[in-house]
C-alpha cells in the first residue's frame, strides 16, 4: 500500500501525536506554528494549512484548510498518490466552504513540503512557503535554531 511505500521511502510518518493539546492556542510559543495560505483555485477565496515542527518531524495540524480540487500538472507527482489515499482513509471532513476539506486530526511528515503539497493538493516548497505570522519562513527559522 502506498502509505507503506512512503513510510518505508521517509517521506511519510504516521507516528502517533499527544492529541491531549491540539488546540493551536495550546502550544507553547505562537512562533512555533508555521501558516501557508492555500488558495481555493485561480481567483478563488484562500484560507490556511498550519504546521508545527515536533521531534524532528513536520506536523500538519488539525483544522487545517486543505484545497479540494486538485492542480492537472500534480497528478502524476508521489505526493498526489498520497493525498487521494488519506482522503480515502478519512482524515478529511467538508468544511463550510465548498473550496476546502478541514484536517481532522494532526498529520506528522517528514518533510515540509509533503505537508505542503496535501494541504495545497499541488507541489510546494515547504521551506520557503511556511512561515511565521512575522514572514519568517520554516527555511530561516531553523538555519537560526
Amino acid at each position: 500500500n502506498i502509505v507503506f511505500i512512503l513510510k518505508n521511502l521517509g517521506l511519510l510518518d504516521f507516528t502517533k501525536i499527544n492529541n491531549n493539546e491540539s488546540q493551536l492556542s495550546s502550544y507553547n510559543s505562537e512562533s512555533e506554528i508555521f501558516q501557508m495560505t492555500v488558495s481555493g483555485g485561480k481567483g478563488k477565496e484562500t484560507s490556511f494549512a498550519k504546521l508545527k515542527t515536533e521531534n524532528g518531524n513536520y506536523v500538519l495540524l488539525k483544522g487545517s484548510y486543505i484545497r479540494k480540487s486538485q492542480i492537472e500538472s500534480f497528478a502524476k507527482h508521489n505526493y498526489s498518490q498520497l493525498r487521494k489515499q488519506l482522503e480515502k482513509d478519512g482524515y478529511f471532513t467538508e468544511s463550510d466552504n465548498e473550496l476546502f476539506l478541514v484536517l481532522k486530526e494532526d498529520i506528522p511528515f517528514t518533510s515540509p513540503s509533503a505537508a505542503g503539497a496535501i494541504a495545497r493538493n499541488s507541489s510546494v516548497n515547504g521551506r520557503k512557503e511556511w512561515k511565521t505570522k512575522k514572514g519568517i519562513t520554516l527555511d530561516e527559522y531553523e538555519s537560526k535554531v
